[in-house]
């Protein structure tokens, strides 16, 4: 199972980051699935959709996800993933700076019935974008 699982995981990252395919979403992430975030736990696929993808993709329309390591073992996926992108619109709440960034992160998943049910992550998110505040409010 854990091959079909990463498949998965890396399909989510692909196809919705990558791909810009927020409908995937609706594929892959269980309707009651909790996320633990950066910025607090999300649950299900339109939270996700509105708290992360459609801020981030309109914010940094380049965004380019790398899946850096995948491993898994039964129901649990890790990921280790790099992204980078220029801050070109709108999306944060702020004026583009036209700064590039590099965000760096680990997923944990935990997958049942071929969705995604609860999943933690830790980036370096949270600092990237406190300096694009401090940068876009001068």
């Amino acid at each position: 199972m854990s091959r079909e699982n990463q498949a998965l995981v890396r399909r989510f990252f692909e196809e919705i980051w990558n791909d810009r395919r927020a409908e995937t979403a609706d594929e892959l992430i269980a309707a009651d699935a909790v996320c633990y975030a950066d910025d607090g736990p999300m649950i299900g696929p339109e939270e996700f959709k509105q708290r992360q993808f459609v801020p981030f993709t309109a914010a940094f329309p380049d965004l380019k996800l790398t899946v850096d390591e995948i491993i898994g073992e039964g129901d649990v996926v890790a990921v280790r993933w790099s992204a980078a992108a220029t801050h070109c619109g709108d999306g944060l709440g702020c004026a583009p700076t036209q700064e590039p960034i590099a965000i760096t992160g680990m997923s944990w998943v935990r997958c049942k019935d071929g969705k995604m049910v609860e999943g933690w992550q830790s980036s370096n998110l949270p600092g990237v974008l406190q300096g694009l505040m401090m940068k876009a409010n001068g």
